[in-house]
Order: C-alpha cells, then sequence, then structure tokens
C-alpha cells in the first residue's frame, strides 16, 4: 500500500521544521521550553485493516530510519523516536494491534510517513460457517 507522491508531501518536512524553529524561538515558548527533551505535538496515526491485514501510517516528520525504533511485545506494539537536530526531541506511543503474524510484519519510513503493515494470524482471520 503506497501514498501518492506530491509536491506537497515531499516538502512537508521541511515546511513542518520551519514552522516548528519558529514557533520554539517565539518568546511565547519560552514557558514550554523546559519540555524541550519530549515532542508534546499531536501525531497523526491512521489504522487500515482488511480480511488479512492491519496497516498503520505515523507521521514523523523530520526523523530519519535510525532515529526510529519498532519493538513489539505481546500484542503492544511500541514506537521510539528521538533526534537531536535541529531540536532534541522524542516520541513514544504505544498500541495494541490483536493478533498478528510478528514474524511476517514489516515496516517503512518514506518521506515522514512512517508505514506498519501487520498481517493477521490464520487463526485470526474471517472464516464462513457452512450453513446446512
Amino acid at each position: 500500500m503506497s501514498r501518492p507522491k506530491s509536491l506537497v508531501l515531499a516538502n512537508f518536512d521541511d515546511a513542518y521544521m520551519s514552522a516548528l524553529d519558529a514557533l520554539m524561538a517565539s518568546p511565547l515558548s519560552s514557558p514550554f521550553r523546559k519540555f524541550s527533551n519530549t515532542e508534546y505535538l499531536p501525531r497523526m496515526v491512521h489504522k487500515d485493516e482488511d480480511d488479512n491485514r492491519i496497516v498503520y501510517t505515523v507521521e514523523l516528520p523530520g526523523y530519519k530510519e535510525e532515529d526510529i525504533k519498532v519493538t513489539m511485545e505481546n500484542d503492544i506494539v511500541t514506537i521510539e523516536a528521538k533526534r537531536e537536530q535541529p531540536y532534541k526531541a522524542e516520541i513514544n506511543s504505544s498500541f495494541t494491534v490483536g493478533e498478528v503474524d510478528i514474524d511476517a510484519a514489516s515496516g517503512n519510513l518514506e518521506n515522514g510517513i512512517l508505514t506498519l503493515i501487520f498481517p493477521k494470524r490464520e487463526d485470526a482471520k474471517p472464516r464462513r460457517i457452512p450453513l446446512k
């Protein structure tokens, strides 16, 4: 599943970072600077599910692949993202994915969008019940 590419999406990271830098430089942001080690900006998370898989897309503009760690324990996925430049920021987010095949799970980061694909386990897929 791929997202359509556009000039707007390709330039989103740069625009986002510029706006965030301007906000953090503002005198109005000074009360929040003591929290500079954690990024409190909301992350857009989208879930798409069908009979065979669950796909999550998470907006992480400005982060590189080496900044992001995705782990799964039981049925809980945790996303940790840390970076030092252009400012120090950290994101931690967890969510439950249900009965998926973790060995077949995959992820991709492209243009600030993290895509996580979790195939459903065979025993968790819907089945038709025959009627007699």
